[in-house]
């Protein structure tokens, strides 16, 4: 574990050490599913070998603040939006990146943050529909690993195989920026879109005047 590594100054400055570090990073709207990994950080509170990051905001941040807060999660770490300039770094510093999508969400929007979190050389683990775009791209390429919308246990499953296995780490790690700089064009395309959705998602539609 602890890819990033000891130089990683987010990783100094969290004191994690060698172990795992599972990020979510991005906007928690409501096209994202956090229901399933917060399930997931809290079964594995008293496992010394994980942490979890959350870095961002949203439509859904306040929830993920009260769940860790009133269930005691020591294990996640949670913080505001990063400047712009150190996304690398802070990529950089998981060893695992999660990307999650609500199933109704379901061809209606592709999470363009996908793209981001496998350009920065780490596995990928997606939350979200088997027959999404993402979860193709995923089982295509080899980046990452897919887990149902829910599946709490999966997703543990997941993430224990990938803290075990770092070559395994490694390899989806560069299978994902293969992927991503093979779709940026589309990921921007996404991207415009996921937020004009979630933006209208979150305050009443106007009445047809017509």
């Amino acid at each position: 574990p602890g890819e990033g590594g000891g130089e990683n100054a987010y990783r100094r400055e969290w004191g994690v050490g060698a172990r795992t570090v599972v990020m979510y990073a991005g906007n928690f709207g409501l096209a994202h599913d956090v229901g399933t990994f917060l399930d997931a950080a809290e079964r594995l509170k008293d496992d010394d070998t994980v942490r979890f990051v959350f870095v961002g905001g949203g439509k859904r941040w306040v929830e993920v603040e009260s769940r860790v807060r009133e269930r005691g999660l020591t294990n996640c770490r949670l913080m505001d939006y990063q400047p712009r300039e150190r996304l690398g770094e802070l990529l950089a510093a998981a060893d695992v990146q999660l990307v999650t999508m609500q199933p109704q969400w379901w061809g209606l929007v592709v999470p363009s943050k996908f793209y981001g979190v496998a350009m920065a050389g780490r596995p990928v683990v997606f939350v979200g529909p088997g027959q999404s775009e993402i979860a193709r791209v995923i089982e295509e390429t080899g980046c990452g690993v897919v887990v149902s919308p829910g599946d709490s246990h999966g997703l543990i499953g997941a993430l224990e195989r990938l803290r075990r296995e770092p070559d395994l780490r490694e390899a989806m790690g560069r299978k994902g920026g293969d992927a991503a700089a093979g779709s940026s064009a589309r990921a921007r395309a996404c991207g415009r879109l996921v937020e004009i959705i979630e933006r209208a998602g979150e305050r009443p539609i106007p009445a047809n005047r017509g």
